[in-house]
């Protein structure tokens, strides 16, 4: 009886990993037979070689027999190794991947890792032997990246093997095996009260009364340039000058924000014109010895549960719409549309303290990400973190991204988020992901 042999990882394990990359290249594992025999369609490659029946003997604990009932011929058999080991072809036996590697294989007759494990947040190094930890002040997610011929490339997004020299790629003779050359780290998400700058490091946001802070230009293309997610990074700042994305909310005082990305003290006129909006923004320019009323700005942002109806235009929206149109508990805010005279809700953005918002799941737990209320909440402020680093909580309150909320579900799918958010606040004490578990939590 022949011996085949699984040597490939499902790929459809992969995509639920925290670190799930989008591999290009095909891994067929050297100096092996390939065979047509398939598992499941686009899962499995069952592969053949001598000396099957001794490795399966041999195998121990490190790898699992498969069930063969989809192979073409049932006297087959397939085995496979075990999570965080890899068949090395050279040796014939499953070998442990690399520190911190939940799945490894070999890429151009190179060992590399091809997931990390979950927990933290976690990078495959260069030439994807490893993982390894941001390493950047007041960094929590970053990429290897580096600008090329005016474009981004992402290593960490779509990772490739990368190696420290020409020697090294010749002696491979391959042309697909890229040289390190220019990648740097740079950070995607910091720790508060700090922000990714234009070159991909972390800075202090200090200006008043301003939650997130940002680099762009006065007016333009670039205006909003280091919110965008795969900006161009850049070593000195050029023209770009330090706005407020985000301001900060009074006592009993909504934020109010300026087209200079500066926070404006309370206008009393904004509370006659919605007194359910939390945010406002400027959109029109201020003639030179006016002063402002409420004409010059739009609101961004409801408050006690009510929502506006994202299809009209920006300036004539109003907060008119109760929590009960939308009727997802701990709601604070959310936005509908208007189809055929009748108001749909589309998502919620903002939740109430210990809790954060998803298109799909509702106001989630910031403590355990279910959306149930939970007896006890340690975790008093979060947000969602796709595994590359990118904030969705951040762009779920920035603005309408939906007109269904079907649509608002599928892009909140494509990124790929946690179930349990990344918590910021415990307490009365920042956090870096999760809060302590002890007993004494209150002494945290």
């Amino acid at each position: 009886m022949r011996q085949f042999f699984l040597v490939l990882i499902s790929i459809q394990c992969l995509l639920k990993l925290v670190h799930s990359f989008n591999i290009n290249t095909y891994i067929p594992g050297y100096d092996i037979n390939l065979d047509g025999n398939q598992l499941s369609q686009n899962s499995y490659v069952i592969v053949e070689f001598n000396g099957g029946d001794q490795w399966y003997n041999n195998c121990g604990n490190n790898c699992n027999q498969l069930d063969t009932s989809g192979l073409n011929d049932l006297s087959y058999s397939a085995v496979s190794c075990r999570n965080g080991y890899s068949f090395n072809p050279s040796t014939q036996k499953c070998e442990q991947c690399p520190a911190n590697c939940v799945s490894c294989g070999y890429i151009y007759k190179i060992f590399c890792c091809l997931a990390c494990s979950e927990g933290k947040y976690l990078i495959p190094s260069l030439d994807l032997k490893s993982c390894e930890e941001c390493g950047l002040d007041q960094c929590l997610s970053c990429r290897y990246a580096k600008i090329e011929s005016g474009y981004l490339i992402d290593h960490t997004n779509k990772p490739y093997v990368v190696i420290s020299s020409a020697y090294d790629n010749n002696s491979l003779n391959d042309s697909n095996i890229f040289l390190a050359q220019n990648f740097s780290k740079y950070c995607l998400y910091c720790a508060d009260p700090f922000f990714v700058n234009y070159n991909g490091q972390c800075e202090k946001c200090d200006l008043q009364n301003c939650e997130q802070c940002y680099y762009g230009t006065i007016d333009g293309v670039n205006s909003s340039y280091t919110l965008k997610y795969n900006f161009l990074y850049q070593k000195d700042k050029s023209d770009l000058i330090l706005k407020c994305a985000s301001c900060a909310q009074g006592l009993n005082q909504p934020a109010i924000l300026l087209l200079n990305g500066a926070c404006q003290p309370n206008l009393s006129a904004l509370q006659s014109k919605d007194r359910n909006c939390s945010r406002w923004s400027q959109y029109k320019i201020l003639p030179n010895g006016e002063n402002f009323d409420s004409t010059y700005f739009y609101c961004t942002e409801c408050m006690n549960g009510y929502g506006y109806d994202a299809s009209k235009q920006p300036q004539d929206r109003i907060c008119d719409q109760p929590a009960s149109l939308i009727n997802i508990k701990q709601c604070t805010s959310f936005y509908y549309v208007t189809q055929n005279g009748i108001p749909q809700p589309v998502t919620c953005v903002r939740c109430s303290q210990g809790y954060t918002a998803s298109a799909e799941r509702g106001c989630v737990s910031c403590s355990s990400g279910l959306s149930q209320q939970q007896p006890l909440v340690t975790c008093l402020r979060c947000s969602l973190i796709s595994p590359t680093g990118f904030n969705y909580t951040q762009m779920l309150i920035s603005g309408p991204l939906a007109q269904t909320q079907r649509e608002a579900i599928e892009i909140e799918r494509q990124n790929n988020l946690p179930f349990v958010p990344f918590c910021t606040l415990c307490s009365k004490n920042e956090a870096i992901g999760a809060c302590p578990t002890s007993s004494c939590f209150d002494e945290y």
